[in-house]
């Protein structure tokens, strides 16, 4: 972390030359090559700056950059770039914060169930069981049904997938190994055609599960990207998570439940509603609602 002396792209400048010469790309080059990027941060973009209101000129100097070790042991690290005061240059406050967000996670529907053979079974299981009232009712009532029963037909197949793969991984070598000793056992040839099958099916199973989690459109399945899979998971989650906030009198707001209240303080002062409706009107709900087009 600290003064670069160099910017990564065009959106880090502010006035002053509007030129690009190539040896401005070399920090680019550079944090590519050192394999580390820009910790995640809040405050000031532009964090150096002329001092000269007649030709103020801004840029984007001072940084701090991690690796993946350092992302996937302090997932809610964030960098915060203070006011610069006197100083030309803003000052860097890094905080290291402890996981402690309990959040539900929503329901994911993954492509890799369906390649199972007991997928469709456990579908059809749901679908033909006969539930009484309206068509969406019924609808409603199966899909949430079937949430369930899919969630415990992922956590009996696919759960800890990572590990599955690697058990899969030491069987085969298990077995290739003992292969090598007795030769022609008609026995571990069968069974090491069988745990080269599992292995094959399971690694591929691995790799669509991160690829769908890490939302890669561009890359085909099947050239056993697993691990750049992992590390795109890995940086959407932590770009994705809200650490801190600042309100319109430049307080920062930080920890969860703390974000929490003031986003929904925040929504209540734009919409004006102090509370939510307990029930809805069953009149509103019985009678038809007529919706007139008009053409003026």
């Amino acid at each position: 972390m600290g003064d670069f002396n160099a910017i990564r792209n065009q959106l880090e400048r502010l006035r002053g030359s509007t030129t690009w010469a190539g040896h401005v790309d070399r920090l680019e080059t550079c944090i590519q090559e050192a394999k580390v990027d820009d910790l995640r941060y809040s405050g000031m973009h532009y964090t150096w700056t002329n001092q000269c209101p007649e030709n103020l000129i801004m840029r984007k100097l001072d940084r701090v950059l991690v690796n993946e070790k350092w992302n996937l042991t302090f997932p809610l690290s964030e960098a915060r770039f203070l006011s610069s005061g006197m100083s030309d240059h803003s000052p860097m406050v890094v905080k290291v914060a402890r996981n402690d967000q309990n959040i539900k996670k929503p329901f994911r529907f993954f492509d890799m169930w369906m390649d199972h053979e007991e997928f469709m079974p456990v579908v059809k299981k749901v679908w033909d069981q006969n539930l009484g009232g309206c068509p969406m009712y019924q609808l409603c009532c199966k899909l949430r049904k079937l949430k369930q029963e899919l969630k415990l037909f992922n956590m009996t197949h696919f759960s800890n997938i990572s590990d599955r793969v690697k058990d899969a991984k030491d069987e085969m070598d298990k077995v290739q190994q003992a292969m090598h000793i007795a030769h022609g056992n008609t026995t571990l040839c069968m069974r090491e055609r069988d745990v080269v099958r599992n292995y094959a099916s399971i690694i591929r199973v691995e790799e669509s599960f991160f690829k769908q989690k890490g939302r890669i459109k561009w890359l085909r399945l099947g050239d056993q990207n697993t691990s750049f899979f992992h590390k795109s998971v890995n940086g959407r989650h932590n770009r994705n998570r809200l650490l801190s906030v600042t309100r319109e009198d430049a307080e920062v707001i930080e920890g969860h439940k703390a974000i929490k209240s003031e986003a929904i303080a925040y929504f209540q002062s734009v919409l004006g509603v102090k509370q939510m409706p307990g029930g809805l009107n069953e009149e509103v709900v019985e009678s038809p609602i007529n919706l007139k087009l008009s053409s003026t």
